[in-house]
């Protein structure tokens, strides 16, 4: 008999509902899929750019929150820690850094690594004067959800390593938080909280449809036109998705708050293999183009119309 006294709903009042579960899951099935087509960068130790420097070479953070030496940045954020990823090429697993050309293997008790920030933590300070060098891979396009920190500050021309700001303590682009900054091109993921319903089978369930909108901020035309090319493509594609709460409760999360990878084989894949919530379906796909001159960022925005099959409702 039906419990006319309860709500309908997925999970309980402290669960991650359907937006959340959107934003998590589209942003990880973005960011997967991103590189499974070539979407990142080796930098490899004693290589030169194409703007000269060394990109293997890490600067001496001013972050005031930490000890002088404690904290080592790299030029791009973003580095890669999925492995397995589609396709025969891979990116470089970091196995350990360099400091004044001595090898340290990968060590908590020493040092961590924050891959969204790009950055290399001791927990006891080293000389400032010391060269830290990591050899990497760092994703070419960011993927961010739009509810945190829509105060970053867009970057350009990170790539720049011949810029004399980026070996510059105390002042700078690269002195702003890597929290803080976005570095160009981005997808910002915005799940839009409209929805409509029809029947999903008899006896219960639902079809729900709502619209993802996908920001592309890009420094170059070319790069913008590129990545709207890609998302529109992904018409009548179906994707599935994994159940935060359940992942969350597994304690199965692949990063932690700080950035450190915890659980290295939690991929995207290994995420929906494990902890499958349902599918979605994107059914429309639309796009349009528009050029912010003011601050030279080129930008875009993706519309993905969704219909995900929620049974439970």
């Amino acid at each position: 008999m039906p419990d006319y006294t309860a709500l309908k709903t997925p999970g309980a009042i402290g669960d991650s509902q359907l937006t959340q579960q959107l934003m998590g899951n589209v942003c990880a099935f973005l960011d997967w899929a991103l590189l499974g087509l070539g979407g990142y960068y080796n930098v490899k130790s004693n290589t030169q750019q194409p703007y000269g420097g060394d990109a293997s070479v890490l600067r001496l953070s001013d972050d005031p929150r930490y000890t002088k030496g404690m904290v080592w940045d790299g030029f791009k954020n973003n580095w890669v820690w999925e492995q397995g990823i589609d396709g025969s090429a891979q990116p470089i697993q970091i196995s350990g850094i360099y400091v004044n050309n001595v090898f340290f293997p990968n060590d908590t008790s020493t040092y961590n690594i924050s891959y969204p920030q790009g950055r290399v933590m001791f927990y006891t300070g080293i000389s400032p004067n010391s060269v830290v060098q990591v050899e990497y891979s760092y994703k070419a396009t960011s993927v961010y959800p739009a509810n945190v920190q829509w105060f970053k500050e867009l970057m350009q021309q990170s790539f720049r390593l011949d810029n004399a700001q980026f070996k510059s303590y105390g002042s700078g682009i690269w002195s702003t938080f890597p929290e803080s900054r976005a570095q160009l091109p981005a997808v910002v993921v915005e799940s839009v909280p409209r929805r409509s319903f029809k029947g999903y089978q008899i006896g219960g369930g639902q079809w729900l449809y709502t619209d993802i909108y996908l920001h592309v901020l890009s420094s170059t035309v070319e790069s913008r036109d590129n990545l709207l090319d890609i998302l529109t493509y992904q018409n009548e594609k179906k994707f599935f998705m994994f159940d935060k709460n359940m992942v969350a409760a597994s304690g199965a999360f692949p990063i932690n708050q700080y950035g450190y990878l915890v659980n290295p084989g939690s991929t995207y894949p290994n995420l929906l293999n494990n902890f499958l919530q349902r599918y979605a379906i994107i059914r429309e796909c639309t796009s349009q183009q528009t050029v912010n001159d003011s601050q030279s960022v080129q930008y875009g925005v993706a519309k993905w119309r969704l219909e995900i099959s929620m049974p439970e409702i």
